[in-house]
C-alpha cells in the first residue's frame, strides 16, 4: 500500500495536469500484485488506490468529507474489478510451461482492461468532485493511455520485485551497458529536438529510442528488456516535465506506446527462441537417458561419414546391447530398468572421446560412430566401453544387479553406406550375445562385390 501511494505521488509529481499524467505507474503494480498474490492482493489495491483520493482532500482543503471517501472506495473498487479481472485472464491464459508467456498474452487484452479503469475513473471524478461530465470525457483518452503505457511496460518489472521466484534470469549484468546508451541516445536526440524549436518531433525521439530496444531483444532476458523499456519512457517523462508538454501530450503518450510495444517483442522474440530450443532438443534426443536419438544419430552419421570421406579417412560403428535387461525388468521393476539404461548412458558418454556418437538406438540397445577410427581402435575403446559397464550395478535397498554389455564393431567398408556397416555391427553383437555375452566382437569387412551389390 506504501508503494502504491509512493508510485502514485511520482506519477502526480512528474504529471503534466491535475488529473493527467504521461502514465500511471500505480496501474501497472495494481496487475503485479494480483498476479502475485491472487484474490488476496483485494484490500491491499483496494486500500492502496483510495488513500491519494483522501490524501488529496487533506492537501487541498485539510478536511475529509463523504465526497473524498466515496472517491476513494468507489476508485479503489475500479482498480479491484479492473486490474484484478485482468490479471485473471492473464493467469487463465498463460502456458503452464512458461512463466513469462502471460506478458506477450497481456499486451493484447491491456487496452480492454485500461479502458475500463479509465472511462470508470473519469465517471468517478464527475459523480464526487467539482468536475464535470465533459471534462472528465476529455481525460478519458489521456487517463486511457497512461495507464496502458504503465500496465505494458512495468507489469512485469514489478513482478519481478514482488515475487522473484517466478523468474530464472531475473537480470542480466549487460543490461547495465544497454541502459548507459539509451540513456546518451536519448539525451543527444532531446538536445536536437530542443535546437530544433520543434521542427523535429518527438516521435523522432521514439524512433532512435527502438533502434536499441530492438536490438537489444536479440540479446537480453525478457525481464532485463522490460527493464530496458521501462527506463525509456522513464525518459520520456522527465523530458516532458523539465521542458514542458503542453499540447503535445498525446505525441508523448503515443511515443512512449510505440516503445513500451517493444515489451511484447522483448518478451515474445524470447519465448519464442526458448520454445523452438525446447521442441529440438525434444526432436533430437532420447527423453530417458538424455543422448541423441536414432534419428539425430543417423543425420550427424550420415554427415560425419560423408566429411571422413572426402578427407580419405576411416570411421567405425558399435552397437552395444545390455546383457539381461529383460529379467532385470521383469524382477526389479521398470523403475530400476530406467535406472540402468540411465547409468549406462552416463557412462558411454565419459568414456567416449570428444567428437564420438553416442545415441541410443532402441529399447536397450546403444549405438556409437567412431569417426577417424580404425576397426582396432575402435575395437580397443568398445572393450574399455565394455569394461566400463560391468563396474555399474543398480538396484533397491540389499538387492543389486551388476551390469554388463554385449558390444559389436564394424569399419565401414570403401562405398558402403552406414545403415549396412550398422546392421554388420549388430550382427556381431548377436554374435557376441551367443558366445556367452559380455564381450566385444568384431564384423568382417564387406566384399567388394557385396558393396557393389
Amino acid at each position: 500500500m506504501l508503494a502504491w501511494i509512493g508510485l502514485w505521488a511520482l506519477s502526480y509529481v512528474l504529471g503534466y495536469d491535475r488529473h493527467a499524467s504521461l502514465w500511471f505507474p500505480p496501474s501497472a503494480l495494481d496487475v503485479a500484485l494480483f498476479l502475485a498474490f491472487g484474490w488476496a492482493a483485494i484490500p491491499m489495491v483496494w486500500i492502496g488506490a483510495g488513500a491519494p483520493a483522501i490524501l488529496s482532500s487533506l492537501m487541498l482543503d485539510n478536511s475529509i468529507g463523504w465526497n473524498p471517501i466515496c472517491l476513494a472506495v468507489v476508485y479503489g473498487a475500479i482498480h479491484v474489478v479492473s486490474y484484478g479481472g485482468f490479471a485473471w485472464v492473464l493467469n487463465r491464459s498463460r502456458l503452464p510451461r512458461d512463466k513469462i508467456d502471460h506478458v506477450g498474452v497481456g499486451f493484447l487484452w491491456a487496452p480492454l482492461f485500461c479502458g475500463i479503469a479509465a472511462i470508470g475513473g473519469v465517471l468517478n471524478l464527475a459523480a464526487f468532485t467539482n468536475v464535470t461530465l465533459a471534462q472528465a470525457l476529455e481525460l478519458a483518452p489521456g487517463w486511457w493511455i497512461g495507464d496502458l503505457i504503465a500496465v505494458s511496460t512495468l507489469t512485469l518489472p514489478f513482478l519481478c520485485i514482488i515475487h522473484r521466484g517466478r523468474f530464472g534470469t531475473p537480470f542480466q549484468a549487460e543490461t547495465l551497458n544497454w541502459l548507459v546508451l539509451t540513456t546518451v541516445l536519448f539525451c543527444t536526440s532531446s538536445y536536437l529536438v530542443y535546437l530544433s524549436a520543434g521542427r523535429i518531433p518527438v516521435s523522432l525521439e521514439a524512433y532512435l529510442q527502438l533502434l536499441p530496444l530492438l536490438w537489444a531483444t536479440h540479446r537480453l532476458s525478457p525481464i532485463s528488456i522490460s527493464i530496458l523499456v521501462s527506463w525509456s519512457e522513464l525518459l520520456f517523462v522527465v523530458r516532458a516535465m523539465l521542458f514542458g508538454v503542453g499540447e503535445g501530450a498525446f505525441e508523448y503518450q503515443g511515443a512512449m506506446l510505440a516503445i513500451g510495444a517493444i515489451t511484447y517483442v522483448g518478451t515474445a522474440i524470447p519465448t519464442l527462441l526458448a520454445e523452438r530450443s525446447h521442441f529440438q532438443r525434444l526432436a533430437s534426443t532420447d527423453g530417458l537417458t538424455g543422448l541423441m536419438n536414432r534419428t539425430s544419430f543417423c543425420a550427424l552419421a550420415e554427415s560425419e561419414l560423408a566429411r571422413t570421406r572426402r578427407r580419405g579417412g576411416i570411421l567405425s560403428v558399435a552397437m552395444i546391447d545390455l546383457d539381461h535387461f529383460k529379467r532385470i525388468n521383469d524382477t526389479m521393476g521398470h523403475s530400476i530398468g530406467d535406472q540402468a539404461l540411465k547409468k549406462v548412458s552416463d557412462c558411454l558418454s565419459t568414456v567416449v572421446r570428444t567428437g564420438d556418437l553416442v545415441a541410443r538406438w532402441g529399447g536397450e540397445e546403444f549405438v556409437v560412430c567412431f569417426p577417424d577410427t580404425a576397426l582396432g581402435s575402435a575395437m580397443e575403446i568398445s572393450e574399455r566401453l565394455g569394461g566400463a559397464i560391468t563396474t555399474l550395478s543398480v538396484g533397491n535397498g540389499t538387492v543389486r544387479a551388476m551390469l554388463s554389455a554385449s558390444i559389436g564393431v564394424a569399419e565401414i567398408g570403401d562405398g558402403e553406406s552406414l545403415s549396412d556397416a550398422i546392421n554388420r555391427a549388430d550382427s556381431a553383437l548377436y554374435m557376441a550375445k551367443n558366445a556367452g555375452r559380455n564381450r566385444v566382437l568384431s564384423a568382417d569387412l564387406p566384399s567388394l562385390s557385396t558393396v557393389v551389390a
